[in-house]
């Protein structure tokens, strides 16, 4: 391969990389954690104070797959506990 070549590889795989990284950390990252800090920074972008009433949720709702999912209809076990959850978020 020429020198080039393996150049733009390299730059590319470290984007890829880089990517699979900022993914990963935004996915498993605990928002509350940093919910105090965005609260404090925003009131004091806006100049009033921010309230929030509950907590931060991820942004990424892990999927159930297998045989408890009950399916592409969601009726088994699995399936009912994501209606409920579902539900629940709705009537806050």
């Amino acid at each position: 391969m020429k020198r080039h070549g393996k150049l733009l590889l390299g730059i590319v795989g470290a984007i890829v990389a880089l990517v699979m990284i900022v993914i990963v950390v935004v996915a498993t990252f605990d928002w509350n954690r940093a919910k105090p800090w965005v609260v404090a920074t925003v009131s004091q972008a806006i100049g009033r104070s921010l309230v929030t009433g509950r907590a931060a949720r991820p942004l990424v709702r892990r999927v159930v797959r297998g045989a408890d999912a009950g399916g592409r209809d969601g009726r088994g076990a699995a399936g009912a506990a994501v209606r409920k959850l579902a539900t629940s978020d709705r009537e806050r």
